[in-house]
């Protein structure tokens, strides 16, 4: 009888060994194998977000950024030529987006960003209204550099930000492109190549690094604050089709710029390259 016993032990002990080495190892290789947050926040040293930081600090951004009257554009740019000064140092350093808990701050700094775009935006209109072609697509790059170092290593606002500012870029420099040469086309082509390819965009880093960003920041807390936000998301909507994930929201508006801004401006670009005449 006792050995018996010992038996039926012995295979409910097999049993249940394979489910607690599961229970027990996945968490442990996940907690092994994932990035340490440190090197997630490791800054380069200079660092250029340091510089767009101060530009953001000398600036005088109010609503005159969104208007293009030529007046009142070069009045904005003449305004904030220290910051203009302040972004183009810190295009010439490696670049981090600094790790903020304050998110009311960081929000903040992104708002400054948006508009700081604006700026530069004007800044190559300017320049394209005075004649000087080749100066405004450098500008165009800069601003298009700027729109995504300025959100390089962030969190998820920071990519969502990075793409409505590409967004602002592809639209205003449609009807530059039109009085460019093959020359200055295909070096504007492979500065979107270089950005685009950049493994800085692919969803699966954005999710990483907003998940360490928000442990660091508010502890374990801001995940059953998010479970919450979707529970109720349910609950109102009544369906679990509501039940988007946040970052398909990303990656949804990430394919809107590619196939509504992005797509167009690079076969504006591919025609002008090859010397095909563009619709104006």
């Amino acid at each position: 009888m006792k050995i018996d016993f010992l038996k039926k032990i012995h295979r409910k002990w097999k049993i249940w060994i394979i489910p607690l080495v599961v229970i027990i190892c996945i968490p442990a290789i996940y907690l092994l194998t994932r990035p340490s947050h440190d090197n997630l926040f490791r800054e380069p040293n200079p660092n250029g977000y340091d510089d767009f930081l101060q530009a953001i600090e000398v600036g005088f951004f109010d609503n005159r950024v969104f208007e293009s009257d030529e007046s009142t554009m070069r009045t904005v740019v003449e305004e904030n030529q220290e910051s203009i000064h302040h972004v183009l140092i810190g295009l010439e350093k490696d670049c981090q987006v600094k790790f903020e808990p304050d998110q009311k701050k960081h929000v903040g700094a992104l708002s400054g960003f948006s508009s700081l775009v604006w700026v530069l935006i004007r800044r190559a209109q300017i320049m394209e209204l005075e004649g000087r072609v080749d100066e405004s697509v450098r500008a165009y790059m800069e601003v298009y550099r700027f729109a995504h170092e300025s959100s390089r290593g962030g969190n998820f606002n920071d990519r969502l930000s990075c793409t409505g500012k590409k967004i602002k870029v592809m639209r205003e420099i449609q009807h530059l492109i039109l009085k460019i040469n093959p020359v200055q086309a295909n070096s504007f082509l492979r500065l979107i190549d270089n950005v685009e390819m950049d493994k800085e965009n692919l969803l699966k880093n954005v999710m990483l690094r907003d998940e360490c960003w928000n442990d660091t920041a508010y502890g374990y807390s801001w995940r059953i604050d998010r479970v919450k936000f979707y529970a109720n998301r349910v609950i109102q909507q009544r369906s679990l089709s509501s039940l988007s994930i946040l970052f398909s929201d990303l990656d949804g508006f990430q394919k809107k710029y590619i196939s509504d801004y992005l797509e167009p401006v690079k076969v504006m670009l591919r025609k002008q390259a090859a010397g095909m005449p563009t619709p104006r």
